[in-house]
């Protein structure tokens, strides 16, 4: 079995995902896709738990018309969300939302909080959730293979230095960051340009990767 190439997308989704020379048939995934490459496949295990959460919550407590733009905005939260340690925040965040698999009745919550907390632990605790729901879906992964040497992770989560040194806290081992943006648009891009015999295979575009 393959132990190498865990990757995760912190967009909107939580996508966890790794390439392997079989599929995994034993229940323990929640997908298996055929791969670009012929003889390997994608086993994936997902759920709308991500990102999509800070956008809600950013809704939620009226910061979405803050002065200064999405650059300014976001440099704000991340400046809160350092400002809590992780021993001082006790309040929790259920990322659920949009729902998730493990359970039909699960529901997005914040919980623990009393009159001491203000919103910059409101904010940290959407990132643990939200980090500790990708955890969650590696473990699942992890029952089927070992652990990779790092994990390569895209999204909107990896524009923020606080939230990836998260991901790496919790999970104990490298976080690389994915060079570029809109990987999906790539990879449209990329399959249109073998289509059209721009490019002979997948392989030939390795390089450029």
């Amino acid at each position: 079995m393959d132990t190498e190439g865990l990757c995760t997308i912190a967009g909107t989704w939580s996508i966890n995902e790794f390439i392997s020379s079989r599929p995994i048939t034993n229940g323990l995934v929640s997908l298996n896709s055929m791969y670009c490459v012929p003889g390997f496949y994608l086993v994936e295990d997902s759920s709308p738990t991500s990102a999509g959460n800070l956008e809600w919550a950013v809704k939620q407590l009226g910061l979405e018309h803050r002065a200064g733009g999405k650059d300014e905005l976001y440099n704000m939260i991340n400046r809160q969300v350092d400002s809590v340690r992780p021993e001082d925040c006790q309040v929790y965040y259920l990322p659920f939302l949009s729902g998730t698999h493990e359970g039909l009745r699960a529901r997005g919550a914040w919980i623990g909080l009393t009159d001491y907390h203000g919103q910059a632990h409101m904010l940290r605790a959407v990132y643990e959730g939200v980090v500790f729901s990708h955890w969650m879906h590696i473990c699942r992964l992890l029952q089927s293979r070992g652990m990779s040497s790092a994990i390569r992770l895209s999204g909107g989560a990896a524009n923020s230095q606080v939230w990836l040194q998260m991901f790496a806290d919790v999970m104990q081992i490298p976080v690389e960051v994915v060079e570029g943006k809109e990987q999906g648009a790539q990879g449209a891009a990329m399959a249109a340009g073998v289509a059209a015999g721009i490019y002979r295979d997948y392989q030939e575009l390795r390089p450029e990767w």
